[in-house]
């Protein structure tokens, strides 16, 4: 993807599909708007990662009262209320890079077929989407579009990624 930014203030030289950097280069936390000539606008949050976190995982994060952002994961299993993104790069230890919290992104899948226009629910495996419902595991904000970035058809089992729009998605109780 070549997301380029579209607001209208200084940006930094870290892309938006890159991880690399040991040093934060806005505040953790920075939210900016970008454009990809295919996917179209979408929305960044600037967040620390890990090395656990691979391109296209969902994520859950959540802002702590001292301030900063913390506990940047890779989604599995149940959690009312965590605030959801998707990461743009495979992590590292200790770097800051963009996660994806609006806009359309391939997220990783479990191994099942998804159909189009389905929401999404957290899957046992870790940072994956499924499209079948399980107590506790629901995205509110997400809907799964299909194997290609316009929604409408169906994405195979053995296809690894589909595309999902979102507009700050959540995990909740479902």
């Amino acid at each position: 993807m070549a997301y380029s930014y579209t607001d209208s203030r200084i940006m930094p030289k870290q892309s938006i599909a890159s991880i690399v950097s040991t040093t934060a280069a806005v505040p953790v936390g920075t939210i900016v708007r970008a454009k990809d000539p295919t996917l179209g606008e979408g929305e960044f949050i600037y967040l620390p990662t890990t090395a656990s976190i691979t391109q296209y995982n969902i994520v859950s994060y959540r802002q702590t009262a001292s301030g900063p952002y913390t506990n940047v994961r890779s989604v599995s299993g149940t959690g009312s209320g965590q605030a959801v993104a998707v990461a743009q790069a495979t992590g590292a230890a200790s770097c800051f890079g963009w996660f994806q919290i609006a806009g359309t992104s391939p997220v990783l899948k479990t191994a099942v077929i998804v159909s189009a226009n389905k929401p999404a629910y957290v899957s046992a495996t870790a940072g994956r989407v499924k499209q079948i419902a399980s107590t506790g595991r629901g995205i509110i904000g997400m809907v799964l579009t299909g194997k290609g970035n316009a929604a409408g058809s169906a994405a195979s089992a053995t296809l690894s990624t589909v595309y999902a729009t979102f507009n700050r998605p959540a995990q909740i109780a479902s």
